[in-house]
């Protein structure tokens, strides 16, 4: 069976928080257009 050590955790761990940053900024952007348009 592979091993998981640390570091592959570590970049799970890296990939999500990246993810959750980009989807969070995605959305900020978004509400500001919206604001702009109405």
């Amino acid at each position: 069976m592979p091993q998981t050590d640390e570091t592959d955790q570590r970049h799970m761990t890296l990939s999500g928080l990246l993810l959750l940053a980009m989807s969070s900024l995605l959305g900020l952007f978004g509400m500001a257009k919206r604001q702009r348009k109405e």
